[in-house]
């Protein structure tokens, strides 16, 4: 959008057997992906590979527009920020 970049930061994998969903979250900017799934022994664990999830399987996708050099962070007061 705009020539503005966006990555993948976090899945959501919708499994049908057994029913059940396994979240998997990027280490943004690095390569490392964690995977929690409370079915396995090891609820969470990390992985430089990312998921690999059958289309069908994708329940929801996060992504994140990639900050260059020419991109600058704003803080705006809020009614929300303004309770803090």
């Amino acid at each position: 959008f705009n020539d503005d970049h966006y990555e993948v930061t976090a899945v959501v994998h919708y499994k049908n057997s057994p029913d059940h969903f396994i979240a998997w979250v990027r280490n943004a900017p690095g390569p490392a992906w964690m995977e929690s799934d409370d079915l396995k022994s090891v609820i969470t664990c990390y992985s430089n590979v990312p998921p690999n999830i059958p289309p069908a399987q994708v329940h929801l996708v996060m992504w994140e527009r990639r900050l260059t050099p020419q991109h600058t962070l704003v803080m705006r007061d809020t009614e929300d920020t303004k309770l803090l």
